[in-house]
């Protein structure tokens, strides 16, 4: 499959079924910048979240192709998977105790000490019965 024309569902260097996504919200483009999307720079999308501008992201060496429309617009109700990224070189941290069952203010002082360490949380997530907290982070900063 050729490539690069906007936004993929995956990396077609790893999925060669990979397809073009042919429209998406800001947000979701956000997402897949900050975790990597490598045709999309996530400060280069902050003048169209403020300004509520549309992007057409498309290849210079295929301008026929509509590429990638990317807007404010959120499709409501729908629950389609767009991408699938992947982030290389990172690690898993999970803290499991019953004694964060019910106890406020637990994922705050944990964020806020690996926060004083200078360690960037990339994705956290928190069982239903609150007794685990699991965090993505940078594999170098385990």
């Amino acid at each position: 499959m050729k490539y690069g024309y906007g936004l993929m569902t995956a990396d077609p260097k790893i999925v060669s079924q990979a397809k073009q996504i042919k429209s998406m919200s800001l947000p979701e483009a956000m997402e897949l910048a900050v975790f990597g999307a490598k045709v999309i720079y996530p400060r280069s999308l902050e003048p169209a979240i403020n300004h509520n501008l549309k992007i057409r992201l498309k290849n210079t060496f295929n301008p026929k192709n509509p590429g990638t429309l990317i807007s404010n617009t959120l499709n409501k109700g729908k629950t389609d998977v767009k991408a699938v990224s992947l982030i290389k070189n990172s690690g898993l941290i999970t803290i499991i105790g019953s004694s964060m069952i019910s106890t406020p203010g637990t994922a705050a002082k944990i964020l806020d000490i690996l926060g004083k360490k200078g360690i960037k949380i990339q994705i956290i997530s928190q069982s239903a019965s609150e007794a685990n907290i699991s965090l993505v982070t940078s594999g170098d900063d385990l």
